[in-house]
């Protein structure tokens, strides 16, 4: 298992929407740099940092799906906690139609409280979101909301890094498209 670390570089590149940096347990389809596909959800949410485990921010399910859960702090605005929730959710969702073969995912998002030591965490019991997609489901809606024709317009290569596309970031933020609230609505939640 990966050991990650916040940094400051770290929270720069998670807050600019950098997917994935370092390629462990991917493969690319041929042709397509930007496109890699991993094993599980887990192991794709995993690579990219943005959930560490160790922060009590990503887990198994026994199904086979997923637990995401952002860092909140005290005194956060609702807005910011369910935005920021919203946007996990939909993250996983997304991640796992562009970056794996499976043809379901369950997600379960809810955020995690933690102080600015990450050393004290506390499970929040709202927003709680807990939804199982399919790929023909996801991709309706993003198409709807976005224009999105296929899975691989989500994810960009740029500067050696995987990034999120400018479609896909129209579903992680409200200020740049429908947002992660919207869409998790579309998908029926």
């Amino acid at each position: 298992m990966a050991n990650h670390k916040i940094t400051v570089i770290g929270l720069a590149m998670a807050l600019a929407g950098i997917v994935v940096v370092a390629p462990q347990g991917a493969h690319a389809k041929a042709g397509d740099s930007a496109t890699r596909y991993f094993e599980s959800t887990y192991k794709a949410l995993q690579d990219t940092g943005d959930y560490p485990p160790e922060h009590k921010q990503l887990a198994h399910l026994k199904n086979g799906g997923v637990r995401v859960s952002p860092l909140v702090y005290k005194g956060d605005m609702r807005e910011v906690i369910d935005d920021s929730t919203a946007r996990a959710a939909v993250n996983a969702i997304y991640m796992t139609f562009a970056q794996t073969h499976r043809d379901t995912v369950h997600v379960v998002a809810f955020p995690m409280q933690t102080d600015s030591q990450l050393t004290h965490y506390k499970e929040l019991d709202a927003p709680h979101y807990d939804l199982t997609v399919t790929r023909t489901e996801a991709a309706n809606v993003a198409n709807r909301l976005t224009g999105m024709h296929s899975f691989e317009e989500l994810i960009k290569k740029k500067y050696g890094l995987y990034l999120w596309s400018d479609t896909a970031e129209k579903m992680l933020y409200s200020a740049q498209g429908p947002g992660p609230i919207r869409v998790l609505r579309a998908l029926g939640s």
